[in-house]
């Protein structure tokens, strides 16, 4: 099969073409316009989206805390309650399994 170069060209021809086809409005006289899309969004969507925003607002790190804790850790009174750190990592393996 051999393409020529104006059998190519043709398809971007239409697509460049300046013609404005307007429908008519049922004002006019003619059919009725073509109907309007809509949307409607459920209240749990409306509430989801406002938690979404409201996480969104709050900062990522607490600063204080972090600040709280960087100094206890620089003058050694940080203290690692083991019992309790390996009971949280039991707990979390247990869940995730």
């Amino acid at each position: 099969m051999k393409i020529e170069r104006d059998s190519v060209r043709a398809p971007d021809r239409l697509y460049r073409s300046s013609e404005v086809v307007s429908r008519p409005s049922a004002a006019s006289g003619g059919p009725a316009a073509a109907p309007v899309d809509q949307v409607s969004v459920s209240e749990e969507a409306r509430r989801a989206n406002a938690a979404r925003e409201q996480l969104a607002a709050q900062p990522q790190v607490r600063a204080a805390l972090v600040q709280k804790l960087k100094a206890q850790i620089e003058q050694g009174a940080y203290n690692v309650h083991s019992n309790a750190l390996a009971e949280k990592l039991l707990k979390a393996k247990v869940l995730a399994e």
